[in-house]
Parts: structure tokens; sequence; C-alpha cells
């Protein structure tokens, strides 16, 4: 099974939910006192539910625990940043250090590239990158 984001699970969970219980977003902004344009934000995770809001909606719309716990974690997955979704970049290169098992500090060191500007830094200097790459 291929890894989706946090924040595309959350939202097709939420969506299907809400369907099965035949209800409209209209519903979900009365239960949250907000404007149904807010629902729709919260649906596109263009807005993040706190969890009190998410608790509200589990309730309303009839969730059992284990569904209410899943949309919880990927709440909390959304909010501190752990399933983001990936660049290309950030997979070949993590796919990179894993098959030459190198450490972020070792490729920083053998690149001259610091670690909190590898990205950009790896973008820019990639003719750098490859000859590390051919170095191994």
């Amino acid at each position: 099974m291929r890894h989706e984001a946090a924040q595309v699970i959350f939202q097709e969970n939420l969506k299907k939910y809400l369907k099965r219980a035949k209800l409209k977003q209209l519903y979900l902004a009365t239960l949250l006192g907000v404007t149904s344009s807010a629902i729709c934000q919260m649906l596109k995770c263009r807005i993040l539910m706190s969890r009190q809001q998410l608790q509200i909606v589990c309730k309303g719309l009839k969730l059992s625990n284990d569904e209410t716990l899943e949309l919880q974690t990927l709440l909390s997955n959304m909010r501190n940043g752990t399933a983001e979704l990936r660049s290309p970049f950030n997979k070949m290169m993590k796919s990179y250090r894993r098959e030459n098992n190198l450490a972020i500090s070792k490729l920083s060191q053998m690149t001259g590239i610091l670690i909190r500007n590898s990205r950009s830094k790896m973008l820019k200097n990639w003719q750098k990158f490859i000859t590390v790459q051919s170095i191994l």
C-alpha cells in the first residue's frame, strides 16, 4: 500500500463519514457554530479543526471509537507536521542516503553543505551532489 499524507487521508475519511451519515456540510457548520465556508475550508484541510471541534464532529457523525481515534491521530500528525507530503527531491535524497547508509551529517560533511540549508543548497549545487554520488 502506498503512503499517503495525513491531510489526504483525513480529508477523504471525513468526507466519507459525512456521506455515510447522509449529512451536509451545513450540519457540521451548525454543530460547530461556524459558516459553511469554514467547513469547506476544514474539509480541504486549509483550516485545521481544533481537538474540541473534531470531538463535536465525531459525535455528530456518530463515529466509532476507532474512527474517532484515527481522525484524532491524523489531525495531530498534521498539526506537528509529521505527515506532510514529501517532495520528489526529499524522497530521492532519503532513498539515496538509505542505499548508501549515509547519515544526514555525513552527507553534509561530504558536500560541505550545512544541514539546515541542505535542500536549497543541494538544488542550487546539484553538480556537487552528483560528484558525491560518484565518489560512493
